[in-house]
């Protein structure tokens, strides 16, 4: 699956023992219809799964996790409703989460 590789990773390979190797399939979401905004949200890979290479995964669930809590607060002060807020995070999260 290798052959275009630099050389480096292929003397990685032949120096592993494959009997304590196995490929592992890392997949990542797909675009999902938008959803009505309710009470209850989600967040990190529960919304949209990233490889986890570079940290994107991570990074992009404290991403939702900050733009979440932001809207959360501009709720508890009364700039928006607890549905605006949740609905506002949600588009915004699926732009870039997906």
């Amino acid at each position: 699956m290798t052959p275009d590789w630099s050389p480096g990773p292929h003397k990685l390979f032949s120096m592993g023992d494959r009997q304590t190797t196995s490929p592992i399939n890392i997949r990542t979401s797909v675009l999902i219809p938008s959803w009505s905004a309710g009470s209850i949200t989600l967040l990190g890979d529960a919304t949209h799964t990233m490889t986890p290479g570079q940290g994107v995964g991570a990074n992009t669930s404290l991403r939702d996790a900050a733009r979440l809590c932001s809207g959360l607060i501009r709720c508890v002060r009364s700039d928006t409703t607890l549905l605006e807020a949740i609905d506002a995070y949600k588009e915004k999260m699926v732009r870039y989460g997906f």
